[in-house]
């Protein structure tokens, strides 16, 4: 199940690199919205952050969000491996909010060795921009990423929507995009206000501020790569009426859908 949750994950690669670094104290001031993945392999790292202090030593993996204020107290000649990610579902950067990060985990020799070649593979073909190194890369990564999102999920207690309803969510919303919030709750098994109430609690957003963005972009996709009547369009995802999508795409995108299908068609328009 953690496998099928993380594929539904979007995983952007920021950095790989091996850092060698003296004994000191560093304070950092990070890139916000982006998470680490860290997998020491000699010497010894103290990190705090977040009211959370902790002790990372040769073989552990480490995984937390960036933010100001993190300090690391670094062995000298310590030597780790560190993938920089942004990570995004429904298209929220905060999701993993519902987890304490960051966490320290010692996984047993076999996965380490797993995790330690992937991590090297990618360090090594992180330059390389033929279609087969970046289709490897890309792989490589979301393995890292399903790696350690399955060490946190076992770590630590998931809420209702890491536990197998983010899948049947976005199975349900490709087999019928006009479904009801009330629909996708029973097809989750809780009632439509648990749902509604953990769907915002996991996402950011209400499951009808979720469902409206995900019929928009389907239209969207429809107008420009397709020849379906607007009118045809809005029926199949599932709105209200005609005048009643028109005026919601107009508020999204800027322009009535006909409009935006036309100057998409005359290359007046990057989708």
């Amino acid at each position: 199940m953690e496998a099928q949750i993380a594929g539904s994950i979007i995983v952007e690669p920021v950095w790989m690199e091996r850092k060698i670094v003296p004994t000191e104290t560093i304070n950092v001031t990070s890139e916000a919205q982006c998470y680490f993945v860290w997998l020491v392999t000699t010497g010894q790292i103290l990190l705090e952050q977040d009211n959370t202090t902790l002790n990372i030593s040769p073989g552990c993996v480490c995984f937390g969000a960036l933010s100001t204020g993190r300090t690391l107290t670094v062995e000298a000649g310590t030597e780790w491996l560190s993938l920089g990610l942004r990570l995004s579902l429904f298209e929220q950067t905060d999701f993993l909010g519902n987890f304490r990060l960051p966490i320290c985990v010692k996984p047993d020799a076999e996965d380490r060795h797993r995790l330690a070649s992937w991590l090297t593979e990618i360090l090594i073909g992180w330059d390389e921009h033929t279609t087969a190194s970046v289709l490897i890369r890309t792989g490589l990564i979301k393995a890292v990423f399903g790696f350690v999102f399955a060490l946190l999920v076992q770590k630590q207690e998931p809420q209702l929507l890491a536990t197998g309803a983010i899948p049947e969510i976005l199975r349900q919303l490709k087999t019928d995009p006009r479904i009801s919030v009330s629909d996708l709750a029973h097809a989750t098994g809780y009632s439509p206000a648990q749902f509604r109430r953990e769907f915002r609690r996991w996402t950011g957003q209400s499951p009808h501020e979720f469902l409206t963005r995900f019929r928009l972009n389907e239209a969207s996709h429809r107008l420009v790569t397709g020849n379906d009547l607007v009118a045809t369009i809005a029926a199949d995802l599932g709105f209200e009426s005609l005048s009643h999508f028109t005026q919601i795409f107009r508020e999204t995108y800027g322009l009535p859908p006909a409009r935006y299908r036309q100057m998409h068609i005359a290359g007046e328009l990057e989708r």
